[in-house]
């Protein structure tokens, strides 16, 4: 069914719907087709040099020139062009058809299908699904309800569990009988429904309702809409997390300030608790004590998938959890693909999404909504997607191997941070077309039984398991079948960095009941 479904899938790189105009084009990109005897050392040789193309970058803010088709050999000689001065596209076309080595230019049109795109999710305000190719709205509809409901908590100020395109998406946990004032469920929280409030200790995930506005204790509804909020209702937002269900976790007391969260550790225990699959922490600390790291190492031992915010300092800093080994670190874009000017980045960053003017769910009332910028709400348009991902496929190491695979590269627009944006800009049809085609290189390929899980995963040479477990022996295999690392460490963590290990090996762990094997990722 997936590979039928594919062709639907449209690989664009934005949309923009124009009234009242027969076609529809991207903004800000051209293609550009090259004389065949043009090879692609020269043309780009010639665009870093000064020439008449130097000229044309310059005068309509031209921020990459790039293979169009490079999967495509015989495809060559078509490129892409983004540039910023969208109002003088015509004069940039005219331009660039006077270079002699130009055989061509276009725009580019996107087919629409009529109706197949929901209204909540057109238009300029959310120009960040559009721009990270949330497209082929038939096929997203196929996949809604076709895998297994994901959990994702919402670690924050609370949400308003009301609002017209949240109350649709709640989790609602099936062992708690309503009202009961029991712990049905044995998990250590009463009543918990729908959520839980940590900080007052009741079943009640709300913010303060007679407190908020739109940017006060707002944090929270913004940032669940923006993982999950109900898509093609008609009204609101759209969202990229199809098959999924938040949990609402709220982690501030009523009578304080909404901007520490001053109980935000006791929310991901609750989390785990609550058997959620994936934890979104838009949030960020200078460090961890030991106790927070052994929650965190909780957590990835059982398998769930943490999203964290890089922070807002706009430098090369390190932020916590995001930068804890085995979670998932998010920086912010802007609509130039540039690193929005406040957000972090580094050797940590695992990817990039859109995060500044980005616009969601507010708790000011049930229909409100408004614009906001940050890391914050970068985290959950990925935890989102990464719900939708792992509806379909249960392994959550495959899918962040898959979700890494796909991202696009953005160094061109980001001079100066090379290799501080992970694996780049997440892009959701080229990462489904990889999940359901499957990888090339074979990714998707390696079904050998997974017998202790193994975390993080993938790792940059640390590997623990649970804490119960003691590792006598450890052994690394590459897939050649060639022994490659055999240690003793006599507990549940291995230090495995001094041997600079890249790309997937066999990982045999001995242990007191037997050989237990598991396929590790080593960065």
């Amino acid at each position: 069914m997936f590979r039928q479904l594919i062709s639907v899938i449209l690989l664009l790189a934005t949309l923009s719907h124009v009234m009242g105009q027969d076609a529809v084009y991207q903004p800000g990109v051209l293609e550009v087709s090259l004389e065949v005897d043009q090879g692609a050392k020269e043309v780009q040789s010639g665009i870093n040099s000064i020439t008449p193309f130097e000229i044309i970058k310059q005068k309509y803010g031209v921020i990459s020139f790039t293979l169009a088709f490079p999967e495509f050999p015989n495809l060559a000689s078509f490129y892409t062009i983004k540039f910023t001065d969208i109002a003088r596209t015509d004069e940039l076309i005219n331009d660039l058809r006077g270079l002699g080595s130009v055989r061509n230019v276009e725009r580019i049109p996107v087919p629409i299908l009529d109706g197949a795109i929901p209204p909540d999710a057109d238009g300029t305000n959310m120009w960040f699904l559009q721009k990270i190719n949330r497209n082929g709205w038939d096929y997203w509809k196929e996949l809604d309800g076709t895998g297994r409901t994901i959990k994702i908590a919402i670690v924050d100020c609370g949400v308003r569990l009301n609002h017209e395109d949240i109350r649709d998406i709640l989790y609602r946990n099936p062992g708690e009988i309503p009202g009961n004032r029991i712990d049905d469920d044995l998990n250590g929280y009463v009543d918990d429904v729908y959520g839980y409030d940590v900080s007052n200790k009741d079943n009640d995930a709300n913010p303060p309702l007679h407190r908020v506005t739109e940017n006060f204790f707002s944090h929270g509804t913004k940032v669940a809409g923006l993982s999950s909020a109900s898509t093609d209702n008609g009204v609101g937002i759209a969202s990229l997390g199809l098959n999924t269900k938040i949990i609402p976790v709220k982690c501030i007391p009523d009578d304080s300030l909404d901007i520490v969260l001053w109980d935000a550790w006791a929310g991901v225990r609750y989390a785990i608790a609550a058997g959620a699959d994936i934890i979104n922490c838009s949030w960020s600390q200078n460090t961890l004590t030991e106790g927070q790291r052994a929650i965190l190492d909780e957590a990835l031992a059982k398998g769930i998938i943490i999203v964290a915010s890089a922070g807002n300092q706009g430098a090369d800093k390190l932020a916590f959890p995001a930068a804890y080994d085995g979670v998932l670190a998010v920086g912010a874009t802007t609509n130039e693909d540039v690193v929005w000017s406040r957000s972090n980045y580094g050797s940590y960053i695992d990817v990039m999404a859109p995060g500044e003017n980005i616009y969601t769910t507010t708790a000011a009332s049930d229909k409100s909504y408004g614009f906001d910028s940050g890391t914050s709400f970068a985290a959950p348009i990925v935890s989102g997607f990464i719900g939708l991902l792992l509806s379909q496929e249960n392994d959550p190491a495959k899918v962040i191997r898959i979700l890494k695979k796909g991202c696009d590269e953005i160094d061109i627009e980001n001079p100066g941070k090379e290799g501080l944006m992970g694996s780049g800009l997440i892009n959701i049809d080229r990462t489904l077309e990889l999940l359901i085609n499957g990888d090339p290189q074979g990714i998707l390929d390696l079904n050998a039984p997974q017998g202790i899980i193994v975390y993080p995963n993938p790792s940059k040479g640390i590997l623990r398991v649970a804490a119960e477990i003691e590792m006598q022996e450890i052994r690394v295999i590459d897939l050649s079948g060639r022994e490659l690392v055999r240690i003793q460490p006599y507990s549940n963590t291995a230090d495995l960095r001094e041997f600079q290990l890249r790309g997937l090996y066999i990982v045999q762990i001995q242990t007191r009941e037997g050989l237990r094997t598991a396929r590790v990722s080593f960065q």
